[in-house]
């Protein structure tokens, strides 16, 4: 991760223990700047999470195998009119597809 470039956003590694320090600068010291969030543990107790409303407004992304492979074949069933394929439902049966590609 130390070494992804973004064209529009700078990539910020979360720590366990700076959650607030983090919400400080999000919030009121960089206020201009798109950052994807690396945090690469797992999330807190929504009690114990700073950052819970900024996730409620802010777009998520998961970088896991199965999230990548959903997200590809879903934006290719959305595009050929296949929506219904799109949905939790079906997940099972797009991620076979993906382990079998």
């Amino acid at each position: 991760m130390h070494t992804v470039e973004l064209e529009n956003a700078r990539v910020y590694f979360l720590q366990p223990d700076n959650q607030f320090q983090t919400k400080v600068f999000l919030e009121r010291t960089d206020r201009t700047t798109n950052y994807l969030i690396y945090a690469p543990f797992p999330k807190p107790d929504v009690k114990e999470n700073h950052l819970e409303d900024t996730l409620l407004y802010s777009k998520r992304f998961f970088a896991d195998r199965a999230s990548l492979c959903w997200r590809m074949c879903c934006r290719s069933a959305w595009t050929a009119g296949q929506r219904e394929s799109c949905f939790p439902a079906h997940r099972l049966s797009i991620l076979t597809q993906c382990r079998r590609s």
